[in-house]
């Protein structure tokens, strides 16, 4: 990023970068924390490894290829104007990714200590309920945001004034 720090802050295709890196970074992190005895005795096979899996897949892949389509097809196309699509499909995506991680990581908690308690399945089914409903609304704006993003991508197809100017002069006198 040396002398490009401006992009930062007015390219959206950036964002998804930055977001995948330090979701990488997080979930990382979250991993090692995990591996500790106490903390897996009480985690494992709970919501919140769902939530951890889905930041650790999500927020790192899904935001460095959200990424890495938005930085290179505009290029490849010469699609313009895109960047407030891009900015909506950015803030649905992190918007439902946060969500529905931080719901499942809670609940995974609540579930947990539940377990440990010695109080019976469905009581930790009942407990986790109102995480479920936010997981749901995180899961529906991640999903509005995937319609967003096909959207985008049918928006930036080649058009034909763009196919043309690819078109190498030297490749016609050749043929």
């Amino acid at each position: 990023m040396k002398g490009s720090w401006r992009l930062i802050r007015r390219e959206p295709a950036v964002w998804f970068i930055a977001v995948g890196a330090a979701s990488y970074l997080v979930a990382s992190l979250q991993g090692s924390l995990q591996a500790f005895r106490s903390a897996n005795a009480l985690l494992h096979f709970t919501n919140h490894t769902v939530g951890h899996a889905h930041f650790a897949a999500y927020g790192f892949v899904s935001f460095l290829l959200f990424g890495a389509v938005y930085g290179l097809v505009p290029h490849i196309t010469g699609a313009r104007d895109i960047a407030m699509r891009i900015r909506l499909h950015f803030w649905l995506a992190l918007g439902g990714m946060a969500l529905y991680v931080v719901s499942m990581v809670v609940a995974g908690v609540v579930q947990g200590l539940s377990w440990a308690d010695g109080r019976p399945f469905i009581e930790s089914v009942v407990a986790i309920k109102p995480w479920y409903a936010i997981r749901a609304v995180g899961g529906g704006l991640m999903t509005l945001g995937h319609v967003v993003f096909a959207w985008n991508l049918w928006l930036m197809r080649p058009q034909p004034h763009t196919a043309e100017a690819w078109a190498s002069p030297a490749l016609e006198v050749a043929r």
